[in-house]
């Protein structure tokens, strides 16, 4: 007798009911389903295609892609954060003419609820320590750095943010951020040497 018909001789295993089989389907893909629900509202992937990017790793390099945990908002300082920018800082760009991403921009947290802070063209202090430079992009926004001077204590809820790079469009020009615009702590998953 050849393979052939040996092999069509023998007796074929009986199929599943339909039933059983989209009951065992449903008891593995389920599971796989809801962790990337689960994955997909708590987590999100940043880009920053900008030339220059605002905020640095500590060993200099630009961050380019980003994990943002949306629902991490115990925010410190030193922490990057991912947010939409307010209104007063959208109005205030359109003043130069040049495009910007309104959402999912990195900032770094330099101050929060109670921290004094002043600005000055000569540098940004908070607590007294030197933060940043001065006010690099005044020009550029069409304005005199002395219209960004202040003085001020950080109210209850907001955030100064500030880029680590000199020409950071940041909380020196718009103010601080209110908690509802940042959008989650972000944690840098690859960084390229800045070019």
């Amino acid at each position: 007798m050849s393979s052939v018909a040996a092999t069509a001789a023998a007796p074929r295993r009986p199929r599943q009911p339909w039933l059983l089989f989209f009951g065992k389907a449903a008891l593995v893909l389920g599971p796989l389903y809801l962790a990337g629900h689960f994955a997909a509202e708590r987590y999100a992937i940043g880009i920053d295609p900008q030339a220059e990017v605002s905020v640095l790793t500590a060993d200099g390099k630009a961050p380019r892609l980003m994990l943002i945990d949306k629902q991490d908002h115990d925010f410190q300082r030193g922490d990057i954060v991912s947010l939409r920018l307010n209104q007063r800082a959208l109005d205030l760009w359109q003043r130069t003419g040049f495009e910007l991403r309104a959402d999912g921009l990195n900032k770094r947290v330099a101050g929060v609820a109670g921290d004094h802070v002043v600005v000055t063209a000569q540098g940004v202090f908070v607590n007294g320590v030197q933060q940043a430079s001065g006010l690099a992009l005044a020009y550029t926004l069409r304005a005199n750095p002395l219209d960004f001077e202040r003085d001020f204590v950080v109210p209850e809820g907001e955030f100064f943010l500030l880029g680590d790079v000199d020409s950071s469009f940041d909380s020196r020009y718009w103010g601080t951020a209110n908690a509802r615009v940042l959008i989650g702590k972000a944690t840098v998953l690859y960084a390229e040497p800045r070019g």
